[in-house]
């Protein structure tokens, strides 16, 4: 047996479940005093979902960002 063989057994490797990606509501509020829900969907996390909005609606059309994780019934 060469020295880089092991003598136990190779079991399965576990195959790792990618964990799911969060969903999060954002209220967003404009320099015209307007307000905007946005549902955001995949995003990595909460300055991820963060970024999307502030790309989507434009850095300097917003007053103010509230984003929080979307919590559901079934998880």
């Amino acid at each position: 047996m060469a020295a880089n063989e092991s003598s136990k057994p190779r079991g399965r490797k576990s195959k790792t479940i990618p964990k799911k990606r969060g969903d999060y509501i954002a209220a967003a509020r404009f320099n015209d005093n307007q307000t905007q829900l946005y549902f955001v969907r995949n995003a990595d996390d909460i300055n991820d979902a963060r970024r999307m909005v502030l790309e989507e609606v434009g850095y300097e059309n917003v007053r103010c960002l509230l984003v929080s994780e979307r919590k559901t019934d079934n998880g």
